[in-house]
């Protein structure tokens, strides 16, 4: 029996047709659900990266009572539980601070592979290296890997403009500042959300390859 566990960060609930969004393209993730047990009064313990993580590696409510911080030296993971009941187990991840700096994030699992490129990645500190990472834009540093990108994008339909206006002529919040929107106008509020609604309709065309 092969079981995988996918986890988004973060994804709104409101977003996927689901849950019942009129306006944004989440076909892949509407199916899955209409196969599966769909929840409707479930909430998380912790909200954040980290926190989050813990509940969910431990089984515990670590919220108001953990921070943002490493596994403890006696957390006991689901992926130990499982590998010491001879079950093979990988993580494979993005987000840097879950295996770095003693996070131990990895602990239990059988094999771990990081993806890398995500905010806070300490990988290449020089930017002029000729690293491949064909698949995001910002990656482009050459036109090799300039031609290499329309090549794999050309026929894509969905990405992170597909809901934005196309007359926005404001500045684009690629990365937000983490707390209220207050410093933002309501156009380039409007303009942020378009784009995470792209994300979401990106996210649900990988879900379904």
């Amino acid at each position: 029996m092969n079981v995988i566990f996918l986890m988004n960060d973060t994804f709104r609930r409101d977003h996927p047709g689901c849950y019942g969004n009129n306006w944004i393209k989440t076909p892949r993730l509407d199916e899955l659900a209409s196969q599966a047990a769909l929840f409707e009064q479930c909430s998380i313990a912790s909200y954040p990266t980290v926190p989050n993580r813990w509940d969910l590696c431990t089984g515990q409510y670590g919220f108001p009572f953990r921070g943002w911080q490493p596994l403890g030296d006696g957390d006991r993971t689901w992926a130990q539980i499982l590998s010491q009941n001879e079950f093979h187990t990988q993580m494979i991840w993005d987000t840097p601070m879950l295996g770095r700096d003693n996070y131990n994030y990895t602990r239990g699992f059988s094999s771990a592979y990081f993806v890398h490129s995500q905010k806070g990645d300490s990988w290449i500190t020089d930017p002029s290296l000729p690293i491949r990472m064909p698949s995001q834009a910002h990656k482009i540093r050459s036109m090799t890997s300039l031609e290499s990108y329309l090549r794999n994008h050309h026929d894509r339909r969905y990405d992170y403009g597909l809901y934005a206006d196309p007359d926005y002529s404001g500045e684009r919040h690629i990365y937000p500042e983490y707390g209220r929107s207050t410093y933002l106008t309501k156009a380039e509020q409007a303009d942020l959300k378009a784009l995470y609604a792209g994300n979401v309709t990106l996210v649900d065309r990988w879900m379904g390859h």
